[in-house]
């Protein structure tokens, strides 16, 4: 969920556009996972490793290669990705180049940016990997796949009953589907009791750490504007609430994760930047991880958030 939506309505001419826009404004950041010490926070939350070498997608993709490793002999293996990223180096590359698998399909609705990326890894010289245009809410998967990942594409899909099952079938007898996602409330409509708690430590936040892209201070965090929200794009968080639940139904649950989010996504939105550079910054930021790490472990709140590595049933 890169789409920043929390302070100034975004509009865009493609929702699938993987524009650093969408993170960013210039060298500024104003997406929460976009933080070193963020990222260091999800890792420990998926491995329980304090420390992390790299950037947290390569590390979510090695970790849930070992454990595909535990469950199927190495080599030969048919992959799938459930959702297209604009990058040199996107998930399907590093799982080619683990050496597990012969084939890797990526399937989304986005056909400029399978073409695009397609183009990408031809001109890198990377084989093995085929982009194809594919409705995930009227998917009828005709192979069967060792690994389905899918990284922040389940909470646009509105036929989750009809994936699932999709997936459940698909999957190879010791195959596994990982995901990673948002598994907050729909349409990122806010809890009373969430805006309550975001606001109040935003209150306590020196002004420094306020100052917005546009120099302006962030006073308050609002609720998201759905009716904007569902402009800019309907798939949106559109049944995000129903994924784990429906996960658990049709699958086994090798690994779970809460990965938080529930504070610091929309306490950070359009200010994360100011909460690294420096030492009041970052001090500031590992406080308010700790915060979060506390209330979800304690079951204080709900992580907006999760990673899973899941079996067939």
């Amino acid at each position: 969920m890169g789409l920043e939506l929390f302070g100034h309505r975004q509009v865009s001419k493609n929702i699938w556009d993987e524009s650093e826009e969408q993170y960013r404004r210039g060298a500024f950041k104003i997406y929460w996972e976009l933080l070193d010490e963020v990222q260091l926070y999800q890792w420990e939350m998926i491995s329980g490793n304090k420390k992390i070498s790299g950037n947290l997608l390569r590390n979510m993709c090695l970790f849930s290669i070992d454990w595909l490793k535990r469950r199927m002999n190495f080599g030969h293996l048919r992959g799938l990705s459930l959702g297209c990223s604009e990058s040199d180096f996107p998930p399907e590359r590093i799982f080619m180049e683990t050496g597990m698998f012969d084939e890797f399909e990526v399937m989304d609705i986005a056909k400029g940016l399978l073409k695009r990326q397609q183009k990408r890894m031809e001109n890198l010289g990377i084989k093995g990997i085929s982009y194809i245009y594919q409705d995930l809410n009227k998917v009828k998967f005709k192979k069967k796949y060792d690994f389905i990942w899918a990284l922040g594409t389940i909470h646009h899909i509105k036929n989750l009953e009809g994936l699932f099952f999709e997936i459940n079938k698909a999957l190879s007898q010791k195959g596994i589907f990982v995901m990673r996602e948002y598994i907050g409330p729909n349409r990122i409509q806010l809890r009373p009791w969430q805006l309550l708690m975001v606001n109040l430590v935003l209150w306590l936040l020196p002004k420094r750490l306020k100052i917005q892209y546009d120099g302006s201070l962030k006073r308050r965090q609002g609720q998201v504007d759905i009716k904007a929200l569902i402009e800019h794009d309907p798939s949106e968080a559109i049944r995000s609430e129903d994924i784990v639940p429906l996960m658990r139904r049709y699958f086994t649950v090798l690994h779970y994760a809460k990965t938080g989010g529930t504070l610091l996504h929309p306490l950070l939105s359009n200010i994360a930047s100011n909460f690294e550079g420096s030492r009041e910054g970052k001090t500031a930021l590992r406080i308010l991880i700790y915060l979060e790490k506390i209330l979800i472990s304690k079951g204080i709140i709900p992580s907006d958030y999760c990673f899973a590595i899941c079996a067939r049933k």
